[in-house]
């Protein structure tokens, strides 16, 4: 634990930990200690060294299980996009808005996969594009979900088939809304991090 009458440490503004003869780092973890009593609290960073962070082997094996189940699902995901891209029955509104879902799981799978088997020592700016990534493919994966239960859902509520006219109308609308707002979201969420 550092302690800050002795050591000299602040925080920067990215969050990082500056330390003695100026050692900037982000391996550290900040934590807060009670007196006995739970009246008082005091903030306590302790400094971690690099060679803490090794994963034990039982965390190493279940990392090799994650990443094979993470790498056969996009595997099939992938399969199943060609299916639905190859076969002309898959070729309407439905089969689209499942081509979207799809690419929007494929996206989410991607960066899990990534953060699986990320190292440690990846610079500022690839962390915080990877971040956004993250952030933007998974509310494109909850948004596709929704547009394609709203369809579903129109689609068994009324008795009459669709015009084929209709479809593009649709589609433009749905993607609009699928991909727009997730990126509408992240491109908030950068300019609040960024002000």
């Amino acid at each position: 634990a550092l302690n800050p009458h002795v050591d000299l440490w602040h925080f920067t503004s990215d969050g990082r930990l500056n330390h003695v003869n100026n050692t900037v780092t982000r391996d550290y973890c900040f934590e807060y200690q009670y007196n006995e009593d739970l009246t008082e609290r005091s903030d306590i960073v302790l400094r971690c060294p690099q060679k803490y962070f090794k994963l034990e082997p039982k965390n190493q094996s279940r990392l090799a299980i994650y990443s094979t189940f993470a790498g056969l699902s996009l595997f099939f995901l992938v399969l199943t996009f060609l299916v639905y891209c190859i076969l002309p029955d898959f070729k309407n509104l439905h089969g689209k808005i499942v081509l979207m879902n799809i690419a929007s799981i494929v996206c989410v799978m991607a960066f899990l996969l990534g953060m699986f088997n990320s190292k440690n020592n990846i610079s500022l700016s690839l962390c915080t594009f990877i971040g956004y990534f993250g952030y933007f493919s998974h509310i494109a994966m909850f948004s596709w979900m929704t547009v394609m239960s709203v369809d579903l859902g129109w689609t068994f509520s009324r008795s009459e088939t669709p015009r084929r006219s209709t479809d593009k109308s649709k589609l433009l609308l749905y993607s609009s809304v699928a991909w727009g707002l997730p990126a509408l979201l992240t491109l908030t969420l950068a300019i609040l991090q960024a002000s």
